[in-house]
């Protein structure tokens, strides 16, 4: 009977996991190989919208030379100092890198106004390769700001590492028995 509840308690426990990642989590949509992907955030209002590029040249929002990742804001938000994206406008961008082997850089920014997300608000969303089953980028809506204010994070490229839920329950079925075992010699 204590392996049956112990059993039942793993399942609960991962049941629960994966409520709270699906939930904080969106997929904004998969890149188009020659397209990329531009897309609003889930959330912001007013929209705040994100571009990740294909296997191709991409321009989003009217730039003129190729870039592989690009966020439009409003005057609102404000670049954070260690942030090393480009400026154009209203629009943040990187440059593909000479070398595909190492990570893209980070970029981030504050919300000025100094509020933090409305209440609901996704955590990350997700950008998909074009193969459908890679993260290519991730964006974390989070409450980091100087002052606890909105900020946004953009990882890209090898960056951009997310567990998938699946192996974080794979994780935690292992982890919780195995712990419940040594629970139990210790008594």
């Amino acid at each position: 009977m204590k392996r049956f509840a112990s059993l039942v308690g793993t399942v609960v426990l991962l049941c629960a996991c994966r409520a709270v990642i699906a939930q904080n989590t969106v997929v904004l949509g998969t890149e188009d190989p020659t397209n990329g992907l531009v897309v609003d955030l889930v959330g912001p209002s007013p929209a705040l919208t994100v571009a990740s590029d294909g296997d191709g040249p991409f321009t989003p929002f009217g730039l003129t030379f190729p870039v592989s990742d690009a966020i439009s804001l409003n005057d609102d938000w404000v670049q954070d100092p260690s942030s090393a994206w480009q400026k154009v406008g209203n629009v943040y961008y990187i440059t593909e890198p000479a070398s595909e082997s190492g990570p893209e850089p980070i970029g981030k920014w504050y919300f000025s106004p100094g509020s933090p997300w409305n209440s609901g608000t996704p955590d990350t969303e997700l950008i998909m390769d074009s193969n459908g089953r890679d993260v290519s980028d991730v964006i974390h809506l989070l409450n980091e700001g100087p002052n606890g204010q909105a900020s946004i994070t953009f990882q890209s490229g090898t960056a951009a590492a997310v567990p998938e839920p699946g192996a974080l329950a794979l994780l935690s079925s292992v982890v919780v028995p195995g712990l419940l075992l040594v629970r139990r010699r210790r008594a």
